[in-house]
């Protein structure tokens, strides 16, 4: 029998920020709301007249030819499985998205959908 060992976990993979979760209208708003400034905090600077990136962005060659700031929101969402052929899948139940420092679990399905301010946020 052969051994198998797990990788190692890197650090960069490791998420030291606030997480979130929310089921209720009341706390959506809110969660949305630190969410716009945990991505606005989070933005990094891109280009320059030197085509060169800073520290933490990512390096592509037509990101240099534009000078701002970029922002980045994960996103992953999560449904029970149906191996039913025919049949619809199920609703999304959680949708999670984070920024650098700050992890939001949406709880779709006690939330029963996507409330206003989600939607609003996901439409920017």
């Amino acid at each position: 029998r052969g051994e198998t060992s797990a990788a190692p976990v890197s650090s960069d993979l490791c998420f030291d920020g606030q997480q979130i979760y929310v089921a209720t209208e009341a706390a959506t708003a809110e969660a949305c709301r630190q969410l716009e400034v945990a991505i606005a905090d989070s933005a990094f600077a891109v280009g320059g007249s030197s085509g060169s990136t800073s520290a933490g962005s990512v390096a592509d060659g037509d990101v240099g030819a534009t000078c701002g700031k970029l922002s980045a929101l994960g996103f992953d969402a999560e449904w029970r499985v149906s191996y039913c052929r025919g049949v619809a899948p199920p609703r999304v139940a959680t949708l999670q998205l984070a920024s650098r420092n700050l992890a939001v679990v949406f709880h779709l399905s006690r939330l029963g959908g996507v409330p206003a301010p989600l939607a609003e946020l996901l439409g920017r």
